[in-house]
């Protein structure tokens, strides 16, 4: 077979106000590496030191971010990322029970989540540095546990030492079936 071409479409970038792309763009990179993509990035304040008042032994961060609410989207990571979790995940099956020792090398650093200025969508597609996440398999790290945390008590904040009450979500009504019927018969 000779002179197989294939033709990408120019397609509108969501959130970029008629900007048109190559659908290669969409075809070839996975939304976490697609810069039209990604709304949030997960940008480092420094180092920091850990809350007062924890009482974990492991994966302080988790419980810092988990105790406390975060307007400002800022959150904590504990651990020196040294691919020790790689003892609870071994060859594509995480082992959550089992037990794991604190590697000693508590590093405190605060991050923030960042808006990036691409679309506004019911979801986050977020980068997220290697300290934090490193690779496909630590998503089960400590720092990416710590991070998780931080996501949820953003979801479902605390109002006096309790999850709040989350906001009342309404769907549209359905349409009536009836009327809509009677509609489309009035006009024949």
């Amino acid at each position: 077979m000779t002179n197989l071409h294939f033709h990408w479409q120019k397609v509108p970038v969501p959130g970029h106000h008629g900007e048109k792309v190559s659908e290669n763009e969409f075809y070839t990179h996975t939304p976490g590496n697609n810069k039209y993509l990604v709304n949030y990035h997960v940008v480092p304040l420094g180092e920091t030191s850990p809350p007062s008042d924890l009482r974990a032994t492991e994966n302080r961060a988790f419980e810092a971010n988990i105790k406390q609410n975060s307007p400002d989207f800022s959150f904590y990571t504990s651990e020196h990322n040294d691919g020790h979790e790689g003892n609870s995940c071994r060859n594509g099956e995480y082992t959550p029970g089992d037990v794991r020792s604190p590697t000693g090398k508590e590093l405190w650093r605060k991050w923030k989540f960042q808006y990036t200025g691409n679309a506004r969508v019911p979801y986050w597609i977020v980068r997220v540095p290697k300290d934090i996440i490193w690779g496909h398999g630590g998503l089960w790290s400590d720092n990416s546990i710590a991070m998780l945390g931080a996501l949820f008590r953003m979801e479902f904040p605390l109002a006096g030492g309790k999850v709040a009450t989350p906001k009342p979500v309404t769907a549209p009504r359905s349409p009536d079936l009836g009327q809509l019927n009677r509609d489309r018969h009035a006009s024949e």
